[in-house]
C-alpha cells in the first residue's frame, strides 16, 4: 500500500494522543499515511464504517462507546477477539472486508506485568467500568489467574448486564462507594477501565477518587487505563493511590502498546512503544 489512511472512531472525541503516535510510527517506518480523529454519533456509525471502506482506508481504531457496538458492522472478527466481545482495531483488507481485532488485551497484560510484577499475588480484583476496556481486562486476568475473583463496578448493574457477565460479581458504583472498606484479605488490584479522571468539565473533585481508593487494603496495586494529558502530570486515581502509598501506573504504556499492535495489524511493521511515545 502506497498510502495508509488511518483513523480513530468514537463519540465524543476529545484530546487523543493516537494521531501523534501513529504519525510518528509512519515516519519511523518510512511510510506515507495519515491518521485522523472522526467524531461520529451512533446513528452515523454504520455509514461511517462503509465510507471508510469505500474511500480506501487501511483501517481504524475504535474507542468509547463503540468497542462492542462496532462488532455487528464488521465482516469478520479475529477468534480471540470474539471471546473478549470488544474490538478496538479494525483492518480493511484488499477486498474491503472489515476485520476486528483487540489489541487492548495484550497491551494490558504486558503493561500490568511490567509494572506490577507477579500476577499471582493478586487475591481478587475490582474493575471500574463495564465497557470494552473492562472486557479486555477481565479476559486477561482470567487467562493468567483462572481462580481470581473479579468484581465489576458500574454506574448501573442491571439484570441484562449482570447475566452477560457471569461468573463475575457485579456491583453498582453507588453501593461500592457506600460500603465499608475491604479488610486486609480483600481485593488488592484495582483497575479503572472508564474515562473517569480524564481532563474535562465533568471530572469529579479529587476527594471522589480518594474515597474509591480508600476502600482497598494496604498493598493494593492501582492500574488506571486513563493517561495523563501532560507527561509531567498524573491522573486523579494515580494521585490518590500514591497518597495511600500504593504501587500504581496510568495507561500511557498500555496506550503505546495497543497502538503498536494496531500499527502492526495495518502495516505489518513492528514498532516499539518507545517509538510511539517519542522517547
Amino acid at each position: 500500500m502506497d498510502f495508509y489512511k488511518l483513523a480513530l472512531l468514537g463519540h465524543p472525541l476529545g484530546h487523543s494522543r493516537s494521531p501523534e503516535m501513529h504519525k510518528r510510527a509512519l515516519a519511523h517506518c518510512n511510510l506515507q499515511g495519515s491518521y485522523e480523529l472522526i467524531d461520529v454519533p451512533e446513528t452515523e456509525l454504520a455509514s461511517t464504517v462503509q465510507r471508510l471502506k469505500d474511500e480506501g482506508y487501511a483501517g481504524f481504531n475504535v474507542t468509547i462507546p463503540y468497542k462492542e457496538k462496532i462488532i455487528s458492522l464488521l465482516d469478520d472478527v479475529e477468534v480471540h477477539t470474539k471471546s473478549i466481545g470488544a474490538v478496538n482495531t479494525v483492518r480493511i483488507d484488499e477486498q474491503t472486508n472489515a476485520v476486528g481485532f483487540n489489541t487492548d488485551a495484550p497491551a494490558f497484560l504486558r503493561s500490568l506485568l511490567s509494572k506490577a510484577g507477579d500476577s499471582n499475588k493478586f487475591r481478587s480484583a475490582v474493575i471500574l467500568g463495564n465497557g470494552g476496556a473492562s472486557r479486555a481486562a477481565r479476559s486477561v486476568l482470567k487467562s493468567i489467574s483462572p481462580n481470581i475473583n473479579i468484581i465489576v463496578v458500574s454506574r448501573k448493574a442491571n439484570i441484562e448486564w449482570t447475566e452477560s457477565l457471569r461468573p463475575f460479581e457485579c456491583m453498582e458504583l453507588s453501593h461500592f462507594i457506600d460500603q465499608k472498606a475491604f479488610d486486609r484479605n480483600g481485593p488488592n488490584l484495582f483497575i479503572n477501565a472508564t474515562p473517569l479522571g480524564q481532563s474535562n468539565a465533568t471530572t469529579p473533585e479529587f476527594k471522589y477518587f480518594e474515597r474509591i481508593i480508600s476502600k482497598f487494603p494496604d498493598g493494593t496495586f492501582v492500574f488506571d487505563m486513563v493517561y495523563a494529558k501532560k507527561k509531567s502530570a498524573t491522573t486523579p486515581f494515580v494521585s490518590a493511590a500514591q497518597k495511600r502509598g500504593f504501587k500504581c501506573c496510568d495507561g500511557t504504556y498500555m496506550l503505546a502498546l495497543q497502538a503498536a499492535g494496531a500499527f502492526y495489524i495495518w502495516t505489518g511493521k513492528l514498532v516499539t512503544p518507545e517509538v510511539m511515545l517519542g522517547l
